[in-house]
């Protein structure tokens, strides 16, 4: 499988990494990155307010 195509892995790693990414932004209605940023940044302010 590699001899013949060494791009090959690469392609369906980009492909299932854009699949989850879709699947995940129509599900919560925001990207990966920026729940992990909201998450990071209130995080200090849910503590607090423990």
């Amino acid at each position: 499988m590699s001899a013949e195509n060494p791009y090959l892995l690469w392609i369906v790693l980009v492909a299932a990494t854009m699949l989850i990414t879709t699947a995940w932004r129509s599900l919560l209605h925001r990207g990966p990155l920026e729940w992990a940023l909201h998450h990071a940044s209130t995080a200090p302010a849910h503590q607090l307010m423990r």
